[in-house]
């Protein structure tokens, strides 16, 4: 609500206005009296004039200075309030003339013009911060020098700190130096704080008071992943029903014709070649069957890991040794060829296998020639920062220059695949063993092309 409009009141002298009014007043009346004293006039007349010039001399300073000064008060008692923020002074604008009625005018329209502003963002602040406080993102926003400057509930969830704790510090010292490489929008793991989860990343720019900022959402895809998992065995459940009645519907046929014919007596002229016809498919249907189960049974019954302590160079030199179809580049960035893991060799060796078999498979041209490039394998170590995630894992780096990925829908999905002799288990088997290890398995596109397997194992 606006006050009541405000009318213009004598003010204090002002020594700059009653000065300005004197240098007006006093050359005119100075030229006034010079002329009155020089023009042929009587001595009565010359200081009757005289009188008159002096009363005008001192009475236009102080009838400037009230005109003015009043005027001029209340515009810049307006002006101050705007700018403390109070935006209930209103000026009478029937109080004005001239120029000054429209700045009058002028400045109510903006003060009416900053209220609604000022409104419309208080509003706007307050549903922000409610709808900050409720969403499931995790939202940080840092200064150019990636010092962290605002976080919500569920960045602090994330962080796993109080607000005191991560405010002012450096996206390093949190864990968060990664998410400001790379591509701007993309799916991440946190190795430093939460390396059992998947989030979608996104980074962005804006200013604020004139400085760069960056801001920095996490969402959490961990559980959207877990329910597409379920999907997929679900999905698996009826592609095993479909192909078991597949196969016992022409078993079943073919085990009746033959129990049919051997029961005739005389047997049929064309008794053996039905009989080895239909054994010939129940055999084969068979197999089909053995090899699905056998399948299934890697997924379902994977045994339970025979732990051993060896090097991460020893379980990569092994599996590098069986995939010859392109050139290996190990790359040992860190000096780190001595760290130890305590994992089930021959798992892992299967696991890291597929998926060197998988980047040779993405790097084959469309006319199956080999073209000169190169696996590129290394790794480095994620140490835990936080209180509550202490565990320290390697992360192995498996970089092909393929077309990279062209969806993340279904990789991980059993019995999925897009290769035409793929059974569709490789990633989910992957995925499964890195699991029993308390490790994660994760692909991404590389901004310079090609795909990146990662796969992450504590340390010993």
């Amino acid at each position: 609500m606006k006050a009541p409009a405000q009318t213009p009141t004598t003010p204090k002298a002002d020594p700059w206005l009653m000065l300005s009014g004197l240098l007006v007043s006093l050359p005119l009346g100075g030229l006034s009296l010079l002329l009155i004293w020089t023009h042929t006039l009587s001595f009565e007349w010359k200081w009757t004039l005289t009188c008159l010039v002096v009363v005008i001399m001192a009475w236009l300073p102080w009838y400037l200075h009230i005109r003015l000064m009043s005027s001029l008060r209340s515009i810049s008692n307006a002006i101050l309030s705007l700018k403390d923020g109070d935006f209930s002074l209103n000026l009478d604008q029937n109080q004005y003339k001239g120029i000054l009625k429209q700045a009058a005018t002028g400045l109510n329209q903006l003060t009416e013009q900053l209220y609604s502003t000022r409104t419309d963002a208080a509003e706007t602040h307050e549903l922000l911060k409610i709808v900050l406080r409720q969403i499931d993102v995790a939202v940080l926003t840092f200064n150019s020098d990636l010092t962290l400057l605002r976080v919500n509930d569920r960045g602090l969830q994330l962080l796993q700190k109080s607000r005191t704790q991560v405010i002012g510090h450096s996206a390093q010292a949190l864990g968060l130096a990664d998410c400001f490489s790379g591509s701007e929008e993309r799916t991440e793991i946190l190795q430093h704080i939460a390396p059992q989860q998947v989030w979608q990343l996104r980074r962005s720019n804006f200013r604020e008071k004139g400085k760069n900022h960056l801001l920095l959402t996490l969402a959490d895809l961990t559980a959207v992943l877990r329910q597409q998992e379920l999907v997929a065995w679900q999905r698996m459940m009826r592609v095993l029903r479909h192909e078991i009645s597949n196969s016992l519907a022409p078993v079943q046929s073919y085990a009746q014709t033959i129990s049919w014919l051997i029961e005739q007596q005389p047997l049929p002229s064309n008794w053996l070649e039905e009989t080895r016809e239909g054994l010939e498919v129940i055999v084969g249907r068979t197999k089909a069957l053995n090899h699905l189960m056998s399948q299934h049974r890697e997924l379902t019954d994977l045994p339970k890991p025979q732990l051993s302590e060896v090097t991460i160079v020893s379980l990569i030199d092994k599996a590098i040794k069986l995939e010859t179809r392109y050139k290996m580049n190990v790359v040992n960035k860190q000096g780190l060829g001595d760290i130890r893991v305590e994992v089930d060799v021959e798992q892992i060796n299967q696991l890291l296998l597929n998926l060197l078999k998988n980047a040779a498979d993405a790097m084959e041209d469309n006319d199956g020639e080999r073209l000169e490039r190169q696996i590129q394998v290394h790794w480095q170590l994620s140490s835990g920062l936080s209180e509550e995630q202490q565990q320290d894992y390697v992360l192995v780096h498996i970089d092909d220059q393929g077309q990279g990925l062209a969806s993340f829908d279904n990789l991980f999905v059993p019995f999925y695949t897009t290769k035409p002799k793929g059974s569709g288990i490789g990633l989910a088997l992957c995925r499964q063993i890195a699991s029993v290890h308390q490790g994660f398995l994760h692909l991404n596109n590389r901004a310079d092309g090609g795909c990146r397997a990662t796969l992450s194992l504590p340390v010993l």
